[in-house]
C-alpha cells in the first residue's frame, strides 16, 4: 500500500422533500439515463449532490434486489476509490407508512448478474420525527469502481406513484496511524481446507486506537476469521471481535481462510484497521497473503527468510558487492516437485540474484552445486529445504524496504506459487 492518505466516502439518501426532486401527483417522466447497471453514473470528485427521479426506473433481469424495503425501480451509480479507505453510504427518509423512503445498497463486480453485496457495519439513526438514516460502512480499496445501486418506497399517504431518490456524497481522509506485518506471506491449500497465519498490527499514533481487526478484501472467494492473541500466541478475545491497541503499542492475531473455489497465487491485501484510523498501508511481502486454492491435494511450502544481520535486510558492501540471505522452508501439504526462483517482483533492480538449495547441516549448496537462477526440488510431505541466495549489485538501490525487496517462490510445473518469502535489499 502506498503512504497515500485513507477516505472515508460518505453517500447520504435523502428521502426528504427539501434535498430531492419532487414530481406532481401522476406526472410521468422517461427512465433515468443511469437505469440500466451498464450505464452507471460516474461520480465526479470528493464531494457532490445528487436528485433524481425513479418515477419510470425498471429493474433488469437478474438484478440484485437490494434493501428489502424498496422494490420499485433502480438507478445506478459509480464511484471509483482513490485511495484504500471506508465508504460510508446511508439510506433512509420518513417510515415507508408515512411517506416516501429511498434505499441504496454497494456492489462490486463487472456485470448486473455477477455482482457481490460489499459487506460492512449498519448503523441506525433517529434525525427527526419517522425519519431514520441507516449508515453503512465498508473498506474500499484504491482504484476499485464500487456500484451504488439507488431505490425508493412509496408510503401508505403518498399520493406518488413511487418517491423520488437523492443522495450526497463526501470524502475525506483519516489519519495513518497503522502498520502491520504478516507471516508467512504465502500458503497453499485444497478448495475447503483452512490457510493460517499471524498478523501483528502496531500503533504509531500517541493515543490508544479502539476497535481494531482484521478483514478480507472483497472479491476473495473465502471465509475469514481472525482472533487477537498475545505474544504467546493464546488467545485474548472471541473470533471476530474488535480489540484496542494502545498507543505505540502492538496486537497479535491468529487469521484463518478458508477458500471456497480454486484461487491460483492471489496476492490478498489483508485490511488492518481501526476506529478513526486509516488502514494500514499494504506492502506486498510484508502485510499480504499470498494465497493459492486448488482441488487436489498441493504442496504447501511454509518458508522464512533471515539476513545476517537479523534485520531482514540484504545489505550489498558497495554498488557491486555480493551478499546473501538464507530461506528455510517445510512442506505442510501434499508432496511435490517445486521450482526455487528469486525475484524483484518486478521492479526491475540494479541486482542479479542465483540461488541453490543447501545441506541444512554444512550450509554447502547441493542442488545445483553452483549457484543458478533456479533449484527444483522434489520435497515429501513434511520434508524441510533450505537454500541460499546469492545477491550481487550492478547499480545503486537505495533503501526502501516497502518497495525494494527480493522474493523468493516456491512454484509448481503450472506456474503456481506453493510458497514465498521476502527480505528488503539496498547497496551501501
Amino acid at each position: 500500500m502506498k503512504s497515500s492518505s485513507l477516505g472515508r466516502f460518505i453517500i447520504a439518501i435523502c428521502g426528504l422533500p427539501i434535498a430531492c426532486l419532487l414530481y406532481p401527483a401522476g406526472a410521468r417522466a422517461l427512465p433515468p439515463p443511469n437505469d440500466n447497471f451498464a450505464n452507471a453514473t460516474l461520480l465526479m470528485g470528493n464531494s457532490g449532490n445528487v436528485a433524481l427521479s425513479v418515477l419510470d426506473a425498471t429493474r433488469e433481469t437478474n438484478e440484485p434486489a437490494g434493501p428489502g424495503q424498496c422494490a420499485q425501480g433502480t438507478a445506478w451509480y459509480k464511484w471509483v476509490a482513490p485511495a484504500p479507505g471506508e465508504l460510508v453510504v446511508a439510506s433512509g427518509g420518513t417510515e415507508p407508512l408515512f411517506s416516501g423512503f429511498s434505499c441504496a445498497s454497494i456492489y462490486v463486480g463487472t456485470s448486473v448478474d455477477t455482482l457481490s453485496t460489499v459487506a460492512g457495519r449498519l448503523v441506525t439513526q433517529a434525525v427527526g420525527i419517522h425519519v431514520f438514516v441507516y449508515q453503512e460502512t465498508v473498506q474500499v480499496q484504491p482504484g476499485e469502481t464500487y456500484y451504488i445501486q439507488t431505490s425508493a418506497a412509496p408510503g401508505q399517504f403518498d399520493p406518488r406513484p413511487t418517491p423520488d431518490a437523492g443522495f450526497s456524497y463526501s470524502f475525506t481522509q483519516p489519519p495513518d496511524n497503522l502498520v502491520a506485518a504478516v507471516l508467512p506471506s504465502a500458503r497453499s491449500v485444497t478448495v475447503g481446507t483452512i490457510a493460517t497465519g499471524y498478523g501483528t498490527m502496531i500503533n504509531t499514533s500517541s493515543n490508544a486506537l479502539l476497535g481494531c481487526y482484521m478483514a478480507l478484501p472483497s472479491g476473495v472467494p473465502a471465509a475469514f476469521e481472525f482472533r487477537a492473541t498475545d505474544a504467546t500466541n493464546n488467545f485474548t478475545a472471541p473470533a471476530n471481535e474488535t480489540v484496542s491497541v494502545p498507543a505505540g503499542g502492538l496486537q497479535n492475531f491468529v487469521f484463518a481462510i478458508t477458500p471456497s473455489a480454486p484461487i491460483s497465487s492471489q496476492d490478498i491485501r489483508l485490511i488492518f484497521d481501526c476506529q478513526g484510523s486509516a488502514p494500514a498501508v499494504s506492502v506486498s511481502g510484508l502485510n499480504t497473503f499470498l494465497l493459492s486454492a486448488s482441488t487436489d491435494p498441493v504442496p504447501d511450502m511454509v518458508a522464512i527468510a533471515a539476513t545476517t544481520t537479523n534485520d531482514g535486510i540484504v545489505n550489498i558492501p558497495g554498488i557491486t558487492g555480493t551478499h546473501v540471505f538464507a530461506t528455510a522452508s517445510v512442506n505442510i501439504g501434499a508432496s511435490g516437485t517445486l521450482t526455487a526462483t528469486v525475484d524483484d517482483n518486478g521492479r526491475n533492480l540494479a541486482l542479479k540474484a542465483t540461488l541453490c538449495q543447501t545441506d541444512p547441516t554444512t550450509g554447502l549448496c547441493i542442488n545445483p552445486q553452483t549457484p543458478a537462477s533456479s533449484a527444483t526440488v522434489t520435497v515429501s510431505s513434511n520434508g524441510i529445504a533450505t537454500f541460499t541466495a546469492f545477491i550481487t549489485g550492478t547499480a545503486n538501490v537505495p533503501f526502501d524496504p516497502a518497495n525494494n525487496r527480493l522474493f523468493m517462490r516456491f512454484k509448481t510445473a503450472d506456474g503456481v506459487t506453493r510458497g514465498a518469502t521476502s527480505v528488503a535489499v539496498r547497496t551501501q
